[in-house]
């Protein structure tokens, strides 16, 4: 039994929790069923023969398939682990916790069975790896947080099967928990693909950026900017079509608060006469630079990403630059934590020292958030974050999107056509709004909200971080407070109204140093980065045994791995199709695109 703890933890918090309601009964066919109030919770008749016909619903489940089964009323069905295939995953939630406990407390003789006994179902299941149990609302986080630990590349589905009996006692329950399971998957399967997308680029970007790095204390380390500003107030601003409303409140106030502007909402808030304190920069990709393109940025500090395209620290002049990397922090079902990176980030910082980790949802509102709580912030105040489709909009008034549209403008083609043209293609679905209405939203969408939710439930501890949203408009954020919906002249709470200045002169001091100067440190890569090209370059020109040399650069350079992971995972998933023979031609071809990619690219940066 002690054994089972060990590798599946989370069942220890259902020792002692069955109830005097719970207790066990014979059925006809001789086997043992739980029973509650001595109400039987299972068929008395033929439990084995009940279980069978709920797990056919499992035939021509795939190997890379989760298969569930709701409710756990019926202890035969247990049996499912004997029809899995080596690595597949089963799990099995029911509502009652005293369940739970009675299956632990009671059935140890089968964990542990006599002399020459075979093991019952439950042992089996349990001494299956993949195979776990989740009993109550109280196990439900231990469950969320095993699904998003699992390696989404290894799984392509989810399959549910339900025991009535369990599941019409509480179908509120199962229909909450299988939408979860499922968005969640949905969720990780986004990631997976977004990382398939982009993964390679982050991987150069990061690289090239390693001009960019600097160790601590030089003031472009996120590190040293660490708790800064503890405990005071910050207002974050992103591009949302409510933005356009709340600008003359900002305008009004702004003197009190340190303000970030999402790379999005930049334009409108110089248009408005806001001159924020700094900018944050996310994406990968070269059009980043028009959110900043014929703007004055002498007086802000622009807070990158590593992944940010290289171009934009040639040829924006900010007053400094602060770089950071990306960490995804997955939560076991043990407690454990596990940081999940940017590609190419620890090979820069093997070189380079510690540059700052922030979480990200996503978005470049989600790793905004999470660097004003770094930066020491615990009131943190936000604006055009309307995660939907706000009066059928994508953007605020006055972002780059809309300078470009306007050259596209004519009798035939108006602004609202244009955004009613984007909204389309989205996949729009009704979301609960600030004003206790719904709102048009998306499943994207929908992602980045959660994110926030369970961040902000997460920074409720020890160290708590009051949010504060000043939008009347837009998607309804738990954890949130909607402060300008009763009354949109809200004053602030009492706080120094020099504290604007005073935050621009603290953090604009340190770039003031000619020596840190990001422009004269921009001249050459360093020479790991140099080494690595040399490498890629090498591997590319062998015609012979690529996978094999491609093999031992990885071994090298684990980071480098990127480059090929999607046809890696693609193999993997079609091992059973695929041909030894059709396994490397497919591999070779891949990777020498990627490689040709790769370097056409770097070239650019390569300085002589």
């Amino acid at each position: 039994m002690e054994e089972v703890f060990r590798r599946k933890p989370y069942l220890q918090f259902l020792r002692g929790k069955s109830s005097p309601e719970m207790g066990t009964a014979l059925a006809r066919d001789g086997r043992w069923i739980p029973t509650e109030n001595d109400r039987p919770l299972c068929s008395t008749y033929g439990p084995a023969k009940e279980a069978e016909r709920i797990l056919s619903g499992a035939e021509g489940l795939k190997r890379t398939q989760i298969l569930v089964i709701l409710g756990a009323g019926n202890p035969e069905l247990f049996a499912a682990c004997r029809t899995l295939q080596p690595g597949q995953i089963c799990v099995v939630l029911d509502h009652r916790l005293a369940l739970g406990g009675l299956y632990i407390d009671h059935y140890i003789e089968e964990i542990v069975p006599a002399a020459g006994a075979l093991p019952g179902p439950l042992a089996q299941y349990l001494n299956t790896p993949g195979c776990h149990l989740f009993f109550g609302e109280e196990t439900m986080i231990s469950l969320e947080h095993y699904l998003e630990g699992l390696p989404a590349e290894n799984f392509q589905g989810i399959r549910f099967l339900k025991h009535r009996a369990s599941v019409d006692r509480a179908p509120d329950f199962y229909e909450f928990a299988e939408a979860r399971m499922r968005g969640i998957l949905q969720s990780r399967m986004s990631d997976l693909l977004t990382r398939f997308e982009f993964e390679p680029l982050w991987l150069r970007n990061t690289l090239l950026n390693s001009r960019q790095a600097r160790p601590a204390p030089e003031p472009e380390n996120l590190l040293v900017w660490q708790n800064r500003w503890k405990d005071r107030p910050a207002l974050l601003v992103s591009a949302g079509p409510s933005l356009t409303e709340s600008l003359p409140w900002i305008r009004k106030y702004q003197d009190r608060f340190f303000i970030l502007a999402c790379d999005t909402a930049l334009k409108p808030l110089l248009r408005a006469g806001i001159r924020p304190h700094g900018a944050h920069i996310l994406d990968a990709q070269k059009q980043t630079l028009l959110h900043f393109l014929n703007e004055d940025l002498s007086d802000l500090v622009l807070f990158a990403d590593l992944v940010c395209h290289p171009s934009l620290p040639l040829h924006l002049k900010p007053a400094g630059w602060i770089f950071s990397s990306t960490a995804r922090l997955i939560y076991r079902p043990d407690g454990s934590t596990e940081e999940l990176r940017t590609p190419g980030t620890e090979l820069l910082e093997s070189m380079a020292g510690a540059q700052g980790r922030l979480q990200s949802g996503g978005s470049v509102a989600t790793s905004a958030f999470d660097l004003l709580r770094f930066l020491g912030f615990r009131s943190i105040y936000f604006a055009g974050q309307d995660l939907a489709w706000t009066f059928r909009q994508l953007h605020a008034l006055n972002t780059h999107h809309y300078e470009r549209w306007n050259n596209m403008v004519q009798r035939t083609l108006s602004l609202e056509s244009i955004n009613e043209r984007i909204v389309q293609k989205r996949d729009v679905m009704a979301v609960a709004a600030v004003d206790a209405k719904s709102i048009p939203g998306d499943f994207i969408l929908g992602l980045y909200r959660t994110w926030f939710e369970q961040s902000i439930e997460a920074l409720a501890g020890e160290d708590p971080v009051q949010c504060l949203n000043l939008s009347r408009s837009g998607a309804n954020i738990e954890g949130m407070q909607n402060i300008r919906m009763k009354n949109p002249d809200f004053t602030p709470f009492a706080t120094d109204s020099s504290f604007n200045n005073q935050a621009r002169k603290e953090l604009l001091e340190p770039f003031r140093n000619p020596e840190s100067d990001p422009a004269q440190n921009s001249v050459r890569l360093p020479k790991f980065v140099r080494s690595i090209y040399a490498s890629v370059l090498s591997l590319y020109k062998e015609p012979e045994h690529q996978r094999k040399s491609a093999e031992e650069l990885w071994r090298k350079y684990p980071d480098l791995r990127a480059l090929i992971r999607k046809t890696e995972v693609y193999i993997s998933r079609n091992k059973e199709k695929l041909s030894e023979e059709r396994s490397d031609e497919v591999y070779s071809k891949n990777l020498k695109k990627s490689l040709i990619s790769f370097l056409r690219f770097s070239s650019r940066y390569l300085n002589p």
